[in-house]
C-alpha cells in the first residue's frame, strides 16, 4: 500500500467574536498515522497546542490575529489556510439618550452615538420591552401622547455579537397646554382668590403647591362648560388651564 502524506479535509475558519467568548478552531486531515498537529499564532508555535482542536475559553482582544496549523506525518508536512480571528470589545456609547419632558401632541426624538466593530445594530426599548422596527441610532415619535411616557434605552450590537445597553432616558408627557385660552382676571375676594376665564367644553383648571411637585391636580368643579366661569381658591398655589 502506498504511503499517504497529510491531506487537510477541513480547514480552520476565520471568526469574529466578542470579548469573553470561547474561541474554538479545528482541523481535519487524512494520511498515514500517526499525524501530529502544531498550531501557530502569527507564525509562532503555541505551546501545548498539538491536537485537532485549539480552544481559548475566554478570548480577549490580544488573541486577535492569524492562526494556522501544521499537519505532519512520516511522509511530510502541510500547513493549513490562515484563520483570521477578530476579538471585539463591546460597543461603547459616545453619546447617550437624554430625558425629555414633552407636551402631548409634540414631536420628540431620542438619539445616540456609538462606536464598535461594524456593522452596528440598534434596538430601542421602552420599559424593558423592544420597540418593533426601532432599529436606528435615532428614535422619534411624531405625535407623542401620555401613553408614550416611560423609560427608554437602546441596545447596540456589533458584528461579533457583543452588546451594550445605553443609559435610560425618561420621557414624561403632560397634557396638551391651551395657548389661546387664558385666565382673564385674578382678584382677592372674601379671603380667597377669584379666578375668571373663558370656559369651553373640556377646559380644566389645575393646581400644584410648588413648581417642584411632580403632578398637576384638577381643581374640583372647574370643568369649563360656559362662556364664563369663576372659582374661589382658598390658598396660594400655581395654576394652569388644560384642555382635555
Amino acid at each position: 500500500m502506498a504511503s499517504e502524506a497529510p491531506v487537510i479535509t477541513r480547514q480552520p475558519l476565520s471568526q469574529t467574536l466578542a470579548v469573553g467568548s470561547e474561541l474554538r478552531l479545528s482541523v481535519e486531515a487524512t494520511g498515514d498515522d500517526p499525524i501530529s498537529y502544531r498550531w501557530q499564532f502569527n507564525n509562532f508555535n503555541i505551546p501545548g497546542a498539538s491536537s485537532t482542536e485549539f480552544i481559548i475559553p475566554n478570548a480577549q482582544t490580544e488573541d486577535s490575529g492569524n492562526y494556522k496549523v501544521v499537519v505532519t506525518n512520516s511522509e511530510g508536512s502541510l500547513t493549513s489556510e490562515i484563520a483570521v480571528i477578530t476579538v471585539s470589545q463591546a460597543p461603547v456609547f459616545t453619546s447617550q439618550p437624554q430625558s425629555i419632558a414633552a407636551v402631548a401632541g409634540q414631536s420628540i426624538r431620542l438619539e445616540v452615538e456609538a462606536r464598535g466593530l461594524p456593522p452596528l445594530v440598534y434596538q430601542w426599548r421602552v420599559n424593558g420591552f423592544n420597540i418593533p422596527g426601532a432599529r436606528l441610532p435615532q428614535f422619534s415619535i411624531s405625535n407623542v401622547q401620555e401613553a408614550d411616557a416611560g423609560s427608554y434605552s437602546v441596545i447596540v450590537t456589533d458584528d461579533s455579537g457583543a452588546k451594550t445597553e445605553s443609559d435610560v432616558a425618561i420621557l414624561t408627557v403632560s397634557e396638551e397646554l391651551v395657548s389661546d385660552i387664558f385666565i382673564s382676571s385674578i382678584a382677592f375676594q372674601d379671603g380667597g382668590i377669584l379666578l375668571r376665564w373663558a370656559g369651553e367644553d373640556g377646559l380644566v383648571l389645575q393646581a400644584k403647591a410648588t413648581l417642584k411637585d411632580a403632578q398637576w391636580r384638577d381643581v374640583p368643579g372647574t370643568q369649563g362648560e360656559s362662556q364664563s366661569l369663576q372659582v374661589t381658591i382658598g390658598k396660594s398655589a400655581f395654576y394652569r388651564l388644560i384642555k382635555r
